[in-house]
């Protein structure tokens, strides 16, 4: 299929962190979709399809009655790790882990202001399909309203700005975005949820330097038992170290995988 052909030679960013006979862990770069938003897109889905056909793993015959994919998704411009099924016990198992959280997903940000505590906020959020932005509100007024479940971990703090890390424990579409703006403290770069356009040596950048930078499977991991406390990381964006380096924060850039 030409779409796989497609996404497979032109999604030059993407790149294989981790891969074995069921899962494949994938780097997706700033501006990839995760899945298709329309027929003719081409996302991460597309280019995992025309990477296993180019292996010979699979066939346009076996993509009948498999399909891979991806299991978790990030926002087109929040770069880092994807987790994807190659197989069905990959893709069940995965999901299984997602839909009930033993996955531990983690994130590195740059916020605007003084983030000055590790702060474990549950609240719930709304999304408005119009204006495609998630609101949080406090309480479940809204039938449509989702429990969010994160952790807000401050790293270093320099010129009114703060490198956080954060563990992810609920999934929902701008969750991290929407929280940083309702706390005050939009992700650098993040105009859509109030956080100034970033003047930077790397460009003018009106999108969020938000990386999910980490995955770590259960000590104990029944759905891949070869995958128990194994620690999958992604290394930064070239264009975030550099973003970092200008802020005052070069020592950290170097510790952030051990953050």
């Amino acid at each position: 299929n030409s779409l796989y052909e497609k996404g497979f030679n032109f999604l030059k960013g993407i790149k294989v962190i981790f891969e074995n006979e069921d899962i494949v862990i994938l780097f997706k770069p700033v501006g990839v979709l995760s899945q298709q938003a329309k027929d003719n897109d081409i996302s991460v889905n597309e280019w995992l399809v025309g990477y296993l056909i180019n292996k010979g793993e699979i066939t346009p015959k076996t993509l009948e009655s498999f399909k891979p994919s991806v299991c978790n998704r990030l926002d087109r411009n929040t770069a880092g790790l994807v987790l994807c099924g190659k197989t069905m016990r990959g893709l069940q198992g995965l999901s299984k882990m997602l839909k009930e959280r033993t996955l531990n997903k983690y994130y590195i940000t740059l916020c605007e202001g003084i983030f000055d505590s590790v702060k474990d906020v549950k609240a719930f959020i709304v999304k408005d399909h119009k204006t495609n932005k998630s609101l949080v509100v406090n309480k479940t007024g809204d039938k449509d309203a989702s429990p969010i479940h994160t952790v807000f971990y401050p790293i270093a703090s320099s010129n009114n700005s703060t490198l956080l890390k954060i563990h992810l424990l609920t999934g929902k579409s701008h969750q991290i975005r929407a929280q940083l703006s309702n706390l005050s403290h939009p992700i650098v770069g993040d105009v859509k949820y109030g956080a100034h356009k970033l003047k930077s040596n790397a460009g003018d950048k009106s999108h969020q330097l938000l990386v999910a930078y980490m995955a770590g499977f259960p000590k104990r991991c029944p759905e891949f038992p070869e995958m128990s406390g194994k620690i999958i990381v992604c290394d930064l964006p070239e264009e975030f170290k550099k973003i970092l380096k200008e802020t005052g924060f070069e020592k950290w850039e170097h510790g952030l995988q051990e953050v």
